[in-house]
């Protein structure tokens, strides 16, 4: 589709008017146990594992490097340590927009083996962890720059909806042979997030849909309330069998936003997802500034340590202490969450707080 933009609502009524359907997926049971407790960035902990900050390739310098293999493993196998039911392979930024600037005409065969070589170290980790029960959530990242409606619909309108689609066809192809489920993750538009959702359909696999919590619009004004129109869209997929989703996150924002986007979901719609088995899950990011840096559009080649120097690694929260994220704990298990986990800033350390507040020892 090449059609001049419209709102945001008649693109998302044209999205769903043009999209092929694909065909009813066989039911898929739910990867992950009643209360699960998600990982953590990778990003940051490959960086203090001693990863060389980049400002194009970001956390895939792990994958293009292979020197950093081993770091990966080590990352995901700290993790499932920590308590983590689902490790996310490592290939956020194994994507069109960072791997044409990297790789120019190569860009599509290395999106393809760094893909596939993130599933193997993920399940490499899982291996050796001696928790076989740990799941595998393959990542579907965003397509431009996170935190970037603006940039997504320009690229949807520009590159046109096969484009999207068969990006998505790409990476599930390539995770699929070893991950249990797919992670759509951070998407900042419902066009983006049905296009991932569709794909994972084709393999027969369930996905776990993880909206960027802000919900920002074109203007980049975070609107968290839109978690309404969102989760009519994941619920629309579900009813009529287009897709086994059986969790409905909202990620990468602030612990605050994230509960308003949670808070939005009325309750009938809530009671739907009961019916439909559609768990509600956060992980949430615990940077400082996350609302300011997304707003005035997150672009992760400029960020800045708190001293000022180029770096990958954003400041964390001063504030974000243990009692405090197991205080936000309380207040998602209270709003009926149970998958919960971490963002950007997060560690091991902070899933081993969150394990040990949702899942206790008995």
């Amino acid at each position: 589709p090449k059609a001049a933009c419209g709102t945001v609502q008649q693109q998302h009524r044209f999205f769903l008017l043009s999209l092929s359907m694909p065909a009813m997926p066989e039911p898929v049971a739910s990867a992950l146990p009643e209360v699960a407790v998600l990982d953590g960035s990778m990003g940051r902990l490959l960086l203090n594992l001693g990863l060389p900050a980049d400002g194009v390739l970001w956390s895939a310098r792990a994958l293009v490097d292979e020197e950093y293999h081993g770091m990966v493993v080590d990352a995901h196998t700290k993790y499932i340590e920590a308590g983590a039911d689902a490790i996310t392979t490592n290939n956020y930024a194994v994507q069109p927009c960072y791997y044409r600037k990297a790789f120019g005409g190569e860009w599509e065969d290395k999106l393809k083996e760094h893909s596939k070589l993130a599933a193997r170290l993920a399940r490499k980790a899982r291996d050796e962890s001696g928790r076989p029960e740990v799941k595998i959530m393959g990542c579907l990242p965003p397509l431009v720059d996170s935190h970037r409606p603006d940039l997504t619909e320009d690229a949807y309108q520009r590159e046109g909806q096969a484009f999207f689609a068969k990006a998505y066809e790409t990476i599930c192809e390539a995770l699929s042979d070893d991950v249990d489920v797919f992670l759509a993750e951070t998407m900042s538009t419902e066009q983006e997030m049905l296009c991932a959702v569709r794909a994972a359909a084709k393999h027969r696999k369930p996905v776990i849909v993880a909206m960027a919590a802000a919900l920002h619009d074109r203007q980049l004004k975070a609107t968290p309330t839109r978690a309404t129109a969102v989760t009519e869209f994941v619920l629309q997929e579900v009813e009529q069998g287009r897709a086994d989703i059986p969790t409905l996150c909202f990620n990468c924002g602030s612990p605050e936003v994230c509960t308003q986007a949670v808070e939005a979901i009325s309750a009938a719609q809530r009671q739907r997802l009961r019916d439909a088995k559609v768990a509600l899950g956060v992980y949430a990011n615990l940077n400082s500034g996350a609302e300011k840096r997304q707003a005035a559009g997150f672009d992760v080649s400029k960020q800045r340590a708190a001293n000022g120097q180029a770096t990958g690694k954003i400041a964390r929260r001063e504030d974000m202490t243990d009692s405090l994220l197991q205080k936000f704990c309380d207040e998602w298990l209270g709003l009926g969450i149970t998958r919960i986990g971490g963002c950007c800033g997060s560690t091991p350390d902070d899933i081993a707080v969150i394990a040990a507040k949702v899942k206790p020892a008995k």
